[in-house]
């Protein structure tokens, strides 16, 4: 989670001109994934005794569970740049905030639910 909060707060800002997309919520999401995929191909790879789903199922928790807080960060920057529009900021909100709730939700309930799976076997 801190990952994900930093590079929404530093990384963002300093790659804002190199990453791809135009919107800066999809912008946030492509960062937020790559800064993911490291703590996900741990845990998918990191202990073979474990089962396969079990291990899927915790790199999709990662997957879904850290870019949307990377995305929200990056929309917080949409006031800072002198291209943005009030109407382009609110078509941006209203049509990504909900997708960023879903994953992020979806990657929460992933997370409780293997973390019971650990706990009680």
């Amino acid at each position: 989670m801190i990952a994900a909060i930093l590079a929404g707060v530093v990384l963002f800002p300093i790659l804002l001109p190199w990453l791809p997309t135009q919107q800066f919520s999809t912008k946030g999401f492509v960062l937020g994934g790559l800064i993911a995929l490291p703590f996900a191909l741990a845990v998918f790879l990191g202990e073979p005794s474990t089962a396969l789903w079990l291990r899927a199922g915790w790199a999709l928790a990662y997957l879904l569970g850290l870019p949307p807080v990377t995305a929200f960060l990056a929309l917080n920057f949409t006031g800072s740049t002198t291209f943005t529009s009030k109407s382009g900021v609110k078509r941006e909100m209203f049509a990504y905030i909900p997708v960023m709730a879903g994953t992020f939700g979806t990657g929460v309930v992933l997370t409780i639910t293997f973390t019971l799976f650990r706990l009680f076997g």
